[in-house]
């Protein structure tokens, strides 16, 4: 395929649009041939591909690109971050081996950030997704104060995100080993809280969608079965549906969480989403490392 009909399969032709920049080296096209171009390059115009193929004949085609790249480097698709906490940023090099940790050290940590803070911890974060070759990621935030200047971070530093926000509307309990002999796990969920979250949800979704100009998507997040209502899970399917976008859920992390749910109803927490029909294409479980052969 030569040069003209690449740009073209990208939906752009070359010849009319002013290339600004040629990234050269060995391009990974991932194209349907999987093709590698040893001395390639990509021409760029604005924020859109143009032109793929051998580096000296764009060279010779936009000769007045600027040229960044060169022998031994490689071009490469962005690469996707699929789970993040952009707010733990700065406090994760102390906590390599102090566990428990989430609960001692990371969700702490993110109580006393101010907006501030939270900008700073974005910014060192984002900078190291991208020095990394990441160009995606995703975000699950757990404290409605941080989503705002998060979001306006993306929009400052050009990485493309998918931001999932939302609380939770219920409180469980895990009865352990010799609790269960007087007592029981138990779960008690909050209607209201609920659906003042929704509420929010909607006018953050209504904000971010013309705001993140197609790089900043909003998601649901569902914290996961022992914080988040079966109502939450089918209520903001709906409102992901009606959006097109989706949920990202915490699941199966860890021994507590699964004892809690088949205590409570029966089930392992994936198949619980499943018998209640919030396990669904538009769902991301989160971690979902403890798994049967069934799950």
């Amino acid at each position: 395929m030569d040069g003209d009909s690449q740009a073209t399969a990208l939906g752009t032709d070359a010849a009319a649009e002013p290339v600004s920049m040629l990234v050269e080296g060995t391009v990974v096209t991932m194209d349907a041939e999987r093709r590698v171009i040893s001395e390639g390059a990509v021409a760029v115009s604005g924020d859109r591909i143009v032109d793929v193929g051998d580096a000296a004949e764009l060279r010779a085609r936009h000769p007045d690109a600027q040229r960044i790249g060169g022998a031994r480097r490689y071009v490469i698709p962005g690469l996707i971050d699929c789970h993040n906490h952009i707010a733990q940023a700065l406090c994760r090099e102390s906590t390599v081996e102090d566990f428990p940790n989430i609960y001692r050290i990371y969700i702490p940590a993110e109580a006393i950030q101010d907006t501030d803070d939270v900008r700073v911890s974005a910014r060192v974060a984002f900078a190291q997704l991208m020095r990394a070759g990441v160009t995606t990621m995703t975000e699950t935030t757990c404290t409605v104060a941080h989503e705002e200047p998060i979001a306006e971070t993306v929009m400052e530093t050009g990485i493309r995100c998918a931001l999932a926000r939302g609380m939770w509307d219920r409180e469980s309990r895990l009865a352990g080993n010799y609790e269960q002999i007087t007592g029981k796990s138990w779960y008690r969920d909050d209607p209201a809280a609920l659906a003042d979250d929704l509420d929010y949800t909607k006018e953050f979704f209504a904000k971010w969608f013309t705001k993140g100009e197609g790089r900043l998507r909003p998601w649901v997040h569902n914290l996961g079965v022992p914080s988040c209502s079966d109502e939450r899970y089918l209520a903001t399917d709906e409102l992901v549906q009606e959006w097109g976008t989706g949920i990202m859920t915490h699941i199966n992390r860890d021994r507590e969480e699964i004892e809690l749910s088949v205590s409570l109803f029966g089930h392992r927490p994936l198949e619980h989403l499943a018998s209640i029909g919030a396990l669904t294409e538009r769902l991301v479980a989160i971690h979902a490392m403890l798994t049967t052969d069934r799950e």
